[in-house]
């Protein structure tokens, strides 16, 4: 975090007294914290992008944009050495400093979109902007109704439909694609044709679809690539296939990554229809196609 704000202040030189440094951060901390400030300096906090708080709500971004809001406000009006004794919240009340022990609780204050009474008192007491307060609740706002509008999407939204291409998975619906390499859509369109499901252990009964498949897709990625020639194109897709029907792991990371990335563009809740899924060493299929 000071690195990040050293960095910041050199490079923009804005007004180090008015400004707030957010740094968006994919690695864990010790204390597991989805946000937090800097513990040495008033200037900096920061947000946990990978953070399972970013995975329990329909939108991985409304969290990250509520403590946006939530973090500017700390900034301005509880920027204390003792913020943490004086101002957080074990006891959850549906306020911007409640620290939800149970993470998965986070929606509780993003749908209050408000603060304490206590909290609310000490805010009014630092004689702040009143047209700052203003915009910071009307981010909360923002962001409330934007949960809303997943929470209701969630709840009354069928499974979405998906187009497979030559090289997306397309969810129009919801303006997502997933991009997949030339095996990953090749093995992908293999479960689409099999609503029933496939084991891997009878992979290699359907060596001749696949290798259709996966030739389709290695040819479109690799069409302008003149050195690759048919012979060598025939070699690596027979050495794949011959991996899958070895069970090699090659097979279950090939559909990890698949069931990943389909995670990533459209949230756990709604790719979960739409993954390659099965008990191990049982049918592994599709649930959308059921």
């Amino acid at each position: 975090m000071a690195k990040a704000e050293d960095w910041f202040f050199s490079k923009f030189r804005e007004d180090r007294e008015h400004s707030l440094v957010i740094l968006l951060n994919p690695y864990g901390n010790d204390h597991n914290y989805f946000c937090g400030p800097s513990p040495e300096r008033k200037n900096v906090a920061f947000i946990q992008t990978t953070h399972y708080a970013t995975e329990t709500l329909t939108a991985r971004h409304v969290p990250v944009a509520y403590e946006l809001f939530a973090s500017a406000m700390r900034f301005r009006a509880f920027n204390v050495p003792d913020y943490q004794d004086r101002f957080v919240h074990m006891k959850d009340r549906g306020c911007m400093n409640d620290f939800f022990s149970e993470i998965k609780n986070i929606r509780l204050k993003i749908l209050s979109a408000d603060v304490c009474e206590e909290c609310y008192e000490h805010i009014t007491r630092q004689q702040i902007n009143p047209l700052f307060i203003d915009h910071v609740f009307k981010g909360f706002e923002a962001v409330r109704e934007q949960q809303n509008s997943f929470t209701r999407a969630r709840r009354e939204r069928k499974v979405l439909e998906v187009q497979a291409g030559m090289k997306y998975l397309k969810f129009e619906s919801i303006g997502a694609q997933v991009s997949l390499a030339p095996k990953e859509m090749a093995l992908y369109k293999f479960y689409l044709n099999h609503p029933e499901g496939v084991k891997y252990s009878h992979i290699c009964e359907h060596r001749a679809e696949l290798f259709s498949l996966y030739e389709e897709h290695y040819q479109q990625v690799h069409s302008d690539d003149a050195v690759i020639d048919q012979e060598k194109r025939k070699e690596a897709i027979s050495a794949v296939l011959e991996r899958w029907c070895m069970q090699d792991d090659d097979l279950t990371q090939t559909v990890s990554k698949i069931n990943r990335k389909i995670k990533q563009a459209v949230t756990d809740t709604l790719a979960k229809p739409h993954q390659i899924t099965g008990p191990r060493g049982g049918l592994r299929k599709i649930a959308a196609l059921s």
